[in-house]
């Protein structure tokens, strides 16, 4: 032994960890309901941070709800498509670094990166840290000099480490606690499913009998017995609703069939399904987060509804209660609903909460109007005035082309176009919003870009696109709608006196219209009051160059 070594001195580190380093990082913004066009095959790590706004992502074909705080880690080889949704859009960063590591081959590489690092959904605490590294580095993405990047790369590694240690394996103790935890909200989520406690047990990874005495642990009952109440409550609140039958509200609840459900249900409550109902008969109180028009449209007027959506609606809504964003459940709470409509984007902890407050039904955002009036008739009870009001659409829509056909073409293309203030952006509509009464109520044709986005995505609402690719997307008839913002107002005083605008065939041959951006909402009300006022705007005999509604 020399002078500088230490009998029995442990190996500090056995197997060198990787390093990494920062390759790119990218700023998102992005309005409500933007989809991707492409999705991105990852050729290295990405870490992604949301700021604000909510949505979700595709993960090799699985989807994962996002939301302000989210943070997802991507490894190279993922297919990832990012979609949009919200009221206020999203905001966010991606990330991208690449592992270093000497002698060892890319798939091990790989292997000891997500080992440390993880997949998918991951934590950072506190966020705000995360943020000011993502804001400073982004804003030096052009400037950093040897210096700076050698600066930025070792607060990387303190970033990925934090991460690393706030995500890594829990003892198996708390596994097991968290397996049950886990297995009791797939309960709620799914009680209408038919569940079997050997399969949640099986899942949780642990035997049936530390399964159950974890579980009365939590819960104070057995499995079996907790999900029984849980059907039982759910079945209660569903007997509220009007024009259900026992057979639709066992169905619903989780009984696999009317007649044990009535049986069950007489046992736990003490009176008959249908005597609970008459009983608790009532008008039931509903809540429709953004889905005000559909409600208004079936005859219901809600309790509350997002305070949003509601100037869309006056008077129709009045004495209707405003739902300030972000919800809170403590407000929804005091309004006593029975029942809580919400879209698909609206983020899983927010709808547990929900869900804890009242029956709570999620409907797909990205729902055609159609699918998406079917669906809440068939909640609500109003499957006949659902299919009453597509009957009555698809009439008036037939006497509108029927009117404009002295003055439309067959197989004009339309364009419809939104400047959002809030992202500073021009977006192009899909066959979804505006897009659904000029491509399906008119027929108009969409022009051959408009077509191929149309295609390649079948649930495609819009996206943002360059001033300068007004050209491309613009067919026979534009329609250009614009928020009510100055900044918007002044963008489009610009870009209207500018040669994109003047020297497109639509503005030249007096078919272009500036128009409201109450347009841009999807929702029965406004897409009756759209048909109207393509009749105002396009029954003329010639329009001036320019013409502007």
């Amino acid at each position: 032994m020399n002078e500088h070594e230490l009998e029995g001195a442990p190996t500090l580190f056995p197997r060198r960890p990787p390093l990494f380093r920062m390759t790119a990082i990218q700023a998102v913004a992005c309005m409500a309901g933007e989809t991707r066009g492409d999705k991105e095959l990852l050729g290295t790590y990405c870490l992604l941070a949301v700021v604000k706004g909510q949505g979700s992502i595709s993960i090799d074909g699985i989807g994962l709800p996002l939301f302000a705080g989210s943070c997802v880690m991507l490894l190279p080889g993922m297919i990832a498509e990012l979609n949009y949704a919200g009221a206020g859009g999203m905001e966010l960063y991606r990330l991208y670094f690449e592992a270093l590591s000497e002698g060892e081959s890319e798939a091990d590489r790989q292997r000891a990166a997500e080992a440390l690092l993880g997949r998918g959904e991951v934590e950072f605490r506190p966020f705000y840290r995360l943020v000011e590294f993502l804001e400073e580095l982004y804003g030096k993405r052009h400037c950093a000099g040897e210096w700076e990047s050698f600066r930025a790369n070792a607060q990387l590694q303190d970033i990925l480490a934090r991460l690393a240690e706030q995500n890594r394996s829990r003892p198996e103790g708390d596994n097991a606690l968290q397996a049950v935890e886990r297995s009791i909200a797939f309960m709620h989520r799914s009680l209408h499913e038919d569940i079997a406690i050997e399969q949640l047990a099986e899942e949780a990874g642990i035997g049936r009998w530390q399964y159950n005495a974890l579980f009365k642990s939590l819960t104070g009952t057995k499995p079996i017995d907790y999900l029984t109440d849980l059907r039982i409550h759910r079945a209660k609140e569903l007997l509220l609703l009007p024009g259900h039958t026992l057979k639709a509200v066992a169905a619903r609840a989780g009984f696999r069939d009317e007649y044990y459900f009535s049986r069950r249900f007489k046992q736990t409550v003490g009176v008959s399904p249908r005597q609970y109902a008459d009983s608790q008969a009532r008008q039931p109180r509903i809540m429709s987060l953004q889905y005000l028009g559909e409600v208004l449209s079936l005859g219901i007027k809600p309790v509350a509804a997002s305070r949003g959506v509601l100037d869309l609606f006056r008077p129709q809504a009045v004495d209707v209660e405003g739902i300030e964003e972000p919800v809170e459940a403590e407000a929804l709470l005091k309004l006593k609903p029975d029942l809580i409509l919400f879209p698909s984007y609206v983020p899983k902890q927010l709808a547990e909460q929900l869900r804890k407050v009242a029956p709570a039904m999620e409907i797909d955002w990205f729902d055609d109007i159609y699918t998406r009036m079917t669906k809440i008739g068939g909640m609500l009870g109003k499957q006949r005035e659902a299919k009453s009001w597509i009957r009555r659409y698809e009439a008036k829509a037939k006497q509108t082309r029927e009117a404009l056909s002295p003055y439309v073409r067959e197989g004009e293309t339309a364009t419809a176009f939104i400047y959002d203030g809030a992202h500073r952006k021009l977006f192009v509509y899909g066959a979804h919003n505006f897009g659904h009464t000029l491509y399906r109520a008119l027929q108009f044709a969409p022009p051959d870009k408009v077509k191929t986005l149309i295609g390649r995505h079948k649930r495609f609402r819009w996206t943002a696109i360059d001033a300068e690719a007004v050209t491309d997307y613009a067919g026979d008839r534009v329609f250009l709608a614009v928020t009510r913002d100055e900044p918007s107002k002044e963008w489009a005083r610009a870009f209207t006196a500018s040669e994109l605008w003047t020297k497109l065939p639509a503005v030249r041959n007096g078919r272009a219209y500036v128009v409201e951006p109450k347009w841009g909402a999807y929702d029965p009300i406004t897409l009756e009051t759209h048909l109207d006022e393509m009749v105002r705007l396009l029954a003329v005999p010639s329009a001036e160059p320019g013409k502007r509604a």
